[in-house]
């Protein structure tokens, strides 16, 4: 049990973590010139694809009733009310893993990569 809760602080704490760097604001550029790269049609290597549907399906299934799915697909205000109301008494787990069977429920940041 008390890895449970580890493994949860640490996903809450990521969640922060991304969010604290989204609100950041960008540095001032600097009088640099600066020539433009060529235009290319792949994705930058540090850009995530989107989250696993399998993932967040067996997430949902085992772990659902404390939100698990909910902090993986990008919703940690929702994970918290999950984990805090058991996935709110059981009926908000279970309309979440229907949705997540028939791809209703899709990530945050996108789509499925799968």
């Amino acid at each position: 049990m008390r890895i449970l809760y580890v493994l949860l602080s640490l996903m809450l704490i990521a969640g922060l973590a991304q969010s604290v760097q989204a609100a950041a604001p960008a540095p001032a550029a600097a009088a640099v010139s600066v020539q433009a790269a060529p235009v290319s049609d792949a994705a930058p290597a540090d850009t995530k694809a989107g989250d696993s549907w399998l993932a967040a399906a067996l997430l949902a299934f085992f772990l659902g009733y404390l939100g698990i799915h909910r902090f993986y697909l990008g919703y940690t205000a929702w994970g918290i009310i999950y984990l805090f109301t058991g996935g709110l008494f059981g009926i908000g787990w279970l309309i979440d893993f229907i949705r997540i069977l028939v791809r209703n429920l899709k990530p945050k940041r996108g789509s499925y990569a799968d």
